[in-house]
């Protein structure tokens, strides 16, 4: 059963990043505050979730590694190409997105001082839900539009990536609890603006971590 949600949940995420790829080469632009934060914590959270986890529990990171570091690329030749002050306009980005991501990245950094794994791990975890703040922002924005099924393929997956985690405990949990919340919440408000929104709305797209 476990192998099986393993191989399901990898599948979903990788899914879920192929998902938003295809609509940045459809000409939806990335949100680089938000990949940005995540970058760093996929990182923090790939190098400490595995030391009190099970192989199939940790496969899951391994894939999310691959997944942001194609995405951090992608983003950083997209602000190459358009300029950080149009993408900045696209996306929104203000002061206080700028304001927070600097934070979460100082946070994340000092998550590291607990020197124990599972602590690490789970102030990662608490620290990382305001870097969901502009993309969900944006999500609920009637002049914008982003693509649901990175967002769909994310929820599936961090779900099922609960499913494989139950049996090392609660510490194990947080990572896809917290992670399954908050894309719903993203998932919502895309699905909430692509069939309310006016027929004026620009399309944009967000990355499901």
């Amino acid at each position: 059963m476990g192998a099986v949600c393993m191989v399901l949940a990898s599948l979903a995420l990788a899914g879920a990043y192929f998902a938003y790829l295809r609509a940045i080469f459809k000409g939806e632009v990335p949100h680089p505050v938000t990949i940005g934060m995540w970058f760093v914590w996929v990182m923090l959270n790939f190098l400490t979730y595995r030391e009190f986890t099970s192989l199939y529990a940790r496969i899951f990171t391994y894939v999310q590694v691959a997944c942001i570091s194609l995405i951090m690329l992608f983003t950083l030749a997209y602000i190459v190409k358009l300029g950080w002050k149009q993408v900045s306009q696209i996306a929104r980005i203000d002061a206080w997105d700028m304001s927070m991501g600097i934070g979460v990245v100082i946070a994340l950094g000092y998550a590291t001082l607990a020197h124990n794994p599972k602590a690490e791990n789970i102030i990662a975890q608490v620290v990382v839900i305001p870097s969901f703040v502009p993309i969900a922002k944006m999500s609920f924005s009637r002049t914008q539009r982003m693509s649901q099924w990175p967002w769909s393929l994310g929820v599936l997956a961090y779900a099922l990536q609960g499913v494989v985690a139950w049996p090392d405990g609660f510490a194990a949990l947080v990572y896809p609890g917290v992670s399954l919340v908050c894309h719903v919440v993203v998932w919502f408000g895309a699905y909430r603006t692509r069939n309310l929104g006016g027929k004026d709305a620009i399309s944009f797209s967000g990355s499901g971590c």
